[in-house]
């Protein structure tokens, strides 16, 4: 359960810099660093907190073999 989890944390890491690449493409962005800031840090905390699960899944896993 929690290594799923950890992996939809990955994917939503892996949506904010599409969603980000593509409005940057379009132009409906106001340039702000703001927004750059913003998704990079959500980018950053979503992928680093889906690995952590999936590392803490995987060593409990390997404890309990």
């Amino acid at each position: 359960m929690i290594e799923e989890l950890g992996k939809w944390l990955l994917d939503i890491a892996k949506y904010i810099v599409t969603a980000y690449v593509l409005v940057r493409m379009f132009g409906n962005d106001d340039g702000s660093i703001w927004t750059l800031i913003g998704a990079v840090f959500f980018a950053a905390l979503t992928f680093g907190t889906g690995l952590y699960l999936i590392r803490r899944s995987e060593n409990k896993n390997k404890k309990g073999k």
